[in-house]
């Protein structure tokens, strides 16, 4: 009844549907159903492993039997819309419990049509084109993947990775033990990576594509492209092309940038090229990644690119005038770590000058400050304070840099850098003991001088440290 069926919508439409297409849904739509099920299967394999059939007709039967074998391991079949009144099929997904001679029958089969298999018609399978299969696919539910192979082979492959994954864990059933070894020699996911054969594809050769068809390039090819590009590294910085090519695709590589940095690092003949890569890409990567390399650098786990400081203060310089301008100093932070990156010490020392130095700063010094504290917070030992008045607390850059600035400028620049010191004080503990280690002992030498406007300054300076530490807390640190 069913072939009748589709024999008179053949006539009505002019379309011929493949017997193998039917069989292979009406295989999967039985599954749940194992009286029927055992019936419709003997038939329906004894028809696949027929010794006489064509070529190209017993490729369509291994795709078959790999989707039928894929749906009864997996235990569980969507309704079938075609074959639903057949078996009285509900509205939903449908668990069931395979039948042991059914699950035989089907590994048995898959024995003798992979054994059977040679080089030559594995090859022929790429020759395949996936439309003859995907035309009638809602039929014989073949494929379930959103991403269509473009060939039969990438289909076989990737069925037959599905099987055995499903078959691993019985590797040593008798009927698997000699199966698995030989699907391990076709088995592949599918990935629309594959389409690419990157495998095989040589830098000139992915230049020349990244160059001719940058303007009509799919995202998830400009990636994959991309990702390969990178298995280059590092050799591929040394020839110009390469690095002209990856500028332009500076967008897609943010997520490589720490790895690109640590290469552009390590070149030996480095050329403005190079240093043009860096600054590209560092504009497209997030702030926060930028804000780890900045700190490994600081600890110490990498390099650091050195520019001269003409460069460096010229790129500070015009960082800081554009934080005023609309969008303040978060749309600026990502340039304010890639000078973290450049040179983390002199960053710190030129925002600490600028809030000294200019009042109308200190609020976006202040942002920025907080930003890089990893920076800041970098341990240097060059204070000299008399043990019986030193804290014993770990000594920071930013720390050092304030503590000096306090005790040596007057005037404005002294407001300033108080100012700059009571806005930062809360983030850390450190810097009021630090800046109480250094003000205590020159209050000393000030009352020997009688000087009493210097020793109130400090004094109150003092009093800003202890409301944020105490003196407990300060004699704690110090045992």
């Amino acid at each position: 009844d069913l072939f009748n069926f589709l024999d008179q919508e053949k006539q009505e439409s002019q379309v011929k549907i493949a017997p193998w297409i039917v069989w292979t849904g009406l295989a999967r739509a039985s599954l749940p159903f194992q009286k029927l099920s055992t019936a419709i299967l003997t038939k329906y394999l004894g028809r696949c492993l027929q010794k006489a059939t064509p070529g190209k007709e017993r490729m369509n039967n291994l795709l078959s039997v790999l989707s039928v074998a894929n749906a009864f391991l997996s235990g569980s079949l969507e309704v079938d819309p075609y074959f639903a009144h057949l078996f009285e099929q509900g509205d939903e997904a449908i668990a069931f419990d395979g039948n042991p001679e059914i699950r035989s029958s089907l590994i048995v089969a898959l024995k003798a049509m992979l054994f059977d298999m040679d080089f030559d018609q594995w090859i022929q399978l790429c020759e395949i084109p996936s439309a003859d299969v995907m035309v009638y696919n809602g039929i014989s539910k073949i494929w379930q993947e959103d991403d269509v192979p473009s060939n039969v082979q990438f289909m076989a492959a990737h069925l037959i990775y599905k099987v055995k994954s499903l078959l691993q864990g019985q590797a040593s059933e008798p009927l698997t033990v000699d199966l698995l070894p030989v699907m391990d020699q076709f088995a592949k996911e599918y990935n629309k990576v594959l389409e690419l054969d990157l495998e095989s594809i040589e830098l000139p050769q992915l230049l020349e594509v990244l160059e001719q068809q940058k303007d009509s390039l799919e995202q998830w090819k400009i990636e994959a492209y991309l990702g390969k590009l990178m298995t280059f590294m590092p050799g591929c910085l040394e020839v110009a092309n390469c690095v002209s090519v990856m500028s332009v695709y500076a967008e897609h590589l943010h997520n490589n940038f720490e790895d690109i940095f640590v290469h552009i690092v390590q070149v030996e003949n480095r050329q403005e090229m190079h240093d043009e890569l860096f600054f590209t890409i560092a504009q497209h990567t997030a702030v926060e990644s930028l804000s780890d390399i900045a700190t490994k650098i600081t600890n110490g786990e990498i390099r650091t690119l050195t520019v001269s400081a003409d460069q460096f203060d010229s790129r500070f310089v015009e960082a800081m005038n554009r934080s005023g301008g609309e969008g303040g100093v978060g749309k600026m932070l990502r340039e304010f770590f890639v000078l973290a990156i450049l040179n983390g010490d002199r960053t710190i020392e030129r925002l600490v000058e600028v809030a000294m130095q200019n009042a109308g700063q200190l609020d976006n010094v202040c942002q920025i400050l907080k930003s890089v504290w990893a920076m800041g917070s970098k341990q240097i030992s060059d204070l000299d304070i008399p043990n019986k008045y030193d804290t014993g607390c770990p000594k920071t850059l930013l720390g050092s840099l304030l503590a000096k600035c306090i005790l040596e400028k007057v005037d404005k620049e002294l407001e300033n850098s108080i100012k700059l010191f009571n806005n930062l004080k809360d983030e850390n503990n450190t810097l009021s003991q630090q800046v109480y280690s250094a003000c205590l002992p020159q209050i000393l030498k000030l009352f020997d001088d009688s000087q009493v406007g210097s020793i109130c300054t400090l004094l109150e300076v003092i009093l800003s440290c202890l409301s944020v530490t105490s003196v407990v807390d300060l004699q704690q640190c110090r045992n």
